[in-house]
């Protein structure tokens, strides 16, 4: 662990103190989620870090191009440069204010869909990477529910026809009254 943190640090010299919350961040974050810093070690040192708005365009980036990757491996079509994707990822913290749940997978549990079991020479890797992908039969509109080990998961919507999801979602907010937790990216 020590080696990606300094091989961060080498490629990207400020990231690593954007990450670090002050002490009274850190003090309330870990008072919120629950953490008690061992004998001699502060909070700082005990608690979460920032997700730094770098953090956020890598995750976006990355998710696009794997809910793409995915859609190409399930049915065999590239997916369109006119389709849109609408993303909505969380930390491990969330599993900490939750009991252990990722809320956005139980509000799409009843979904039918494909959760593959994922083998490299005969190890199954599904504690590290799994997904479930739900798509229509048309192949135009797709759920992703994507989990790294304990570390991150994100749920992605995405739709072929771009103007079609923004719809869905524009439908969603004056039903619900809510702002959409989906970003489009």
């Amino acid at each position: 662990m020590t080696e990606i943190i300094r091989s961060v640090n080498q490629k990207f010299p400020d990231l690593i103190g954007k990450m670090m919350p002050t002490a009274i961040e850190a003090r309330a974050m870990n008072r919120r989620l629950g953490i008690a810093p061992a004998t001699g070690q502060t909070n700082q040192e005990a608690g979460p870090v920032r997700v730094t708005d770098e953090m956020h365009r890598a995750v976006r980036v990355f998710a696009g191009k794997l809910t793409k990757a995915i859609f190409y491996m399930h049915t065999g079509q590239v997916f369109p440069t006119d389709g849109r994707i609408g993303l909505n990822w969380f930390t491990n913290a969330a599993l900490i204010t939750n009991a252990g749940r990722y809320p956005v997978f139980d509000v799409l549990q009843g979904l039918d869909g494909l959760a593959p079991a994922l083998v490299r020479s005969k190890s199954l890797l599904n504690d590290q990477f799994e997904y479930k992908l739900s798509i229509s039969h048309e192949s135009d509109l797709l759920a992703l529910q994507a989990r790294f080990g304990q570390g991150f998961g994100f749920a992605v919507f995405a739709c072929t026809a771009g103007d079609r999801l923004d719809a869905l979602f524009a439908n969603l907010e004056v039903r619900t009254g809510r702002r959409n937790p989906f970003a489009l990216i």
